[in-house]
């Protein structure tokens, strides 16, 4: 069958530093929605999730699609491929092993963390071992950072002092293109991939991972070779780490404390 859902929202956030700022400010954007689409067969999922507001609008339609998956049973194997947001990790908020998407943070006023992940192109196999327990292959094909807000008063600190350095040069700040040089990390060369079993014994529940792939975060070259460059109209080179990373997590309830 298919299930066609969504909601509406209105709401703005005002920062200003003064009242003076407040009466000068406009109201836009006071409207976004979801619009999802379900359809399930008797062993197929598929979904289609929008998200629309006037950011996405003036993005471009790519920015509409939240996530979009299509998952197939075949008795204890279950397979999943698309545009997916993919939590590992036991941890009542993020935790270091929750490593598979990336986050917007453009607004730090989005505090749902599964509404700040950025969905990424994945393909998916989980395997039932038992009753309690699971085995998870995941491969990302392709690689994207955190989306860090450039102007405005999410701006992080070192962002904002870059932009000063940027303009002591006589370069002008107010592009970010024009001041880095960020790479191409679409390709299957920047893949990531990993495994994850979990399983229950008892009260506590258990899991541990293995997974290869990229810090989100950037690495700006702001060396003096690098800002001479940049003077001279070459952008800063952008980087990212690569990391390996062993990690396990355990959980119980004792005497109603988790």
């Amino acid at each position: 069958g298919l299930r066609v859902g969504g909601e509406i929202e209105f709401g703005t956030t005002l920062l200003f530093d003064s009242l003076d700022d407040l009466a000068d400010m406009t109201l836009s954007g006071l409207a976004c929605g979801r619009l999802d689409f379900e359809a399930s067969g008797s062993s197929v999922d598929a979904a289609l999730k929008l998200r629309i507001s006037e950011q996405t609008l003036d993005e471009g339609p790519e920015s509409f699609v939240d996530e979009a998956f299509v998952r197939i049973y075949l008795g204890p194997v279950d397979l999943e491929g698309g545009l997916l947001k993919v939590a590992w990790g036991r941890a009542d908020s993020q935790g270091p092993l929750d490593v598979l998407n990336p986050d917007d943070l453009t607004d730090l006023t989005v505090t749902d963390e599964r509404e700040r992940k950025i969905a990424q192109p994945m393909l998916r196999a989980s395997v039932a071992m038992g009753e309690r327990s699971r085995l998870e292959a995941l491969f990302v094909v392709g690689f994207e950072g955190d989306r860090i807000a450039w102007d405005g008063p999410w701006a992080p600190l070192a962002v904002r002092e870059l932009k000063k350095a940027v303009a002591g040069l006589g370069v002008d700040p107010t592009d970010p293109q024009r001041v880095l040089d960020t790479p191409d990390t679409e390709s299957l060369g920047w893949a990531q991939g990993g495994v994850r079993f979990t399983t229950t014994l008892g009260a506590a529940d258990l899991g541990g991972q293995l997974f290869s792939g990229y810090l989100p975060t950037p690495v700006v070259a702001s060396d003096l070779a690098s800002m001479l460059a940049l003077a001279g109209g070459t952008p800063l080179p952008v980087s990212y780490d690569r990391f390996y990373q062993a990690g396990a997590d355990f959980t119980a309830v004792v005497d109603g404390l988790n």
